[in-house]
């Protein structure tokens, strides 16, 4: 993600933007504390990193032999659910009418005899690079004597069109900052109480640890909010951005390209609004 420094936004007149970016411990869930920009901005790229994104997907599957307990087009909805690694640079949009060919898409072959339970580990892709990010997602069980045998095709696609296409999670929340209204008549029980870590004690005062209150502020803070006492304040301009990608592409590609598809579409239409007389 490009940012514009402090200096050359002063430059154009802007405001700077700051980003700093964690990945929270044990999640696949990256936080970015996003700074200088407007709510509009920031929801814009939420829409387009899980609208706009393109992912590849199973879209077509030609059935051979099935004789598991569900139908066809259950299980052919269920594979296609199953997300893929991506590779957006060996592959183009499938345009409508178009044939397929190695340029658009990915040939993906299953053949299960029963007894076993079918999973997306036992999709064999003709593109090692395209395969299923989880090997252990179950899509039907077999009994002895059953079979499934398949021919599937994943070509990219966008989550506007469908959410299988869709490359994770993303979604944001204010910043805010605590205002001390009111000292607490019991300040030691009023820090040990408190439902995070954020006050502390400072000459027989309550008081507030601005580190501690930055590393908490991707969860709820509400709790924070006592009677009388303390008072939460949302920033302005400033936001904690969550991306959980579902494991197609990372986190830092994702945005980029939401970044870049946004940008395309803006230089379209300056394009056309110049041409207005």
């Amino acid at each position: 993600m490009m940012v514009a420094g402090k200096k050359e936004a002063e430059e154009e007149g802007g405001c700077s933007m700051a980003i700093t970016i964690k990945q929270l411990k044990k999640e696949p869930r990256y936080v970015y504390h996003v700074k200088g920009v407007t709510p509009s901005y920031i929801n814009t790229i939420r829409k387009f990193t899980i609208s706009e994104v393109p992912t590849m997907a199973i879209d077509d599957v030609e059935f051979k032999h099935n004789d598991s307990i569900l139908y066809d087009e259950i299980v052919a909805h269920r594979f296609g659910l199953i997300p893929l690694k991506t590779d957006l640079k060996s592959y183009n949009f499938k345009q409508e009418g178009e044939e397929l060919t190695p340029s658009n898409s990915v040939t993906l072959t299953l053949k299960v005899n029963g007894p076993a339970t079918i999973v997306s580990g036992d999709l064999n892709s003709s593109d090692s690079k395209i395969t299923p990010v989880f090997n252990n997602i179950p899509v039907t069980e077999l009994l002895e004597g059953q079979s499934v045998e398949l021919i599937a095709h994943a070509v990219l696609g966008e989550g506007k069109n469908h959410v299988k296409w869709s490359p994770g999670l993303v979604y944001y929340k204010a910043v805010h900052d605590i205002k001390i209204i009111n000292q607490p008549s019991n300040v030691k029980k009023f820090v040990k109480d408190a439902s995070f870590d954020v006050f502390e004690l400072k000459n027989n005062k309550l008081s507030i640890n601005k580190k501690k209150l930055d590393e908490v502020q991707h969860q709820d803070l509400t709790g924070l909010e006592v009677e009388e006492v303390t008072q939460l304040i949302k920033k302005e301009e400033e936001f904690i951005f969550f991306v959980e990608p579902w494991g197609q592409l990372s986190h830092k590609e994702m945005i980029e390209k939401a970044i870049m598809v946004y940008n395309t579409q803006l230089d379209e239409l300056a394009a056309l609004v110049s041409k207005i007389k």
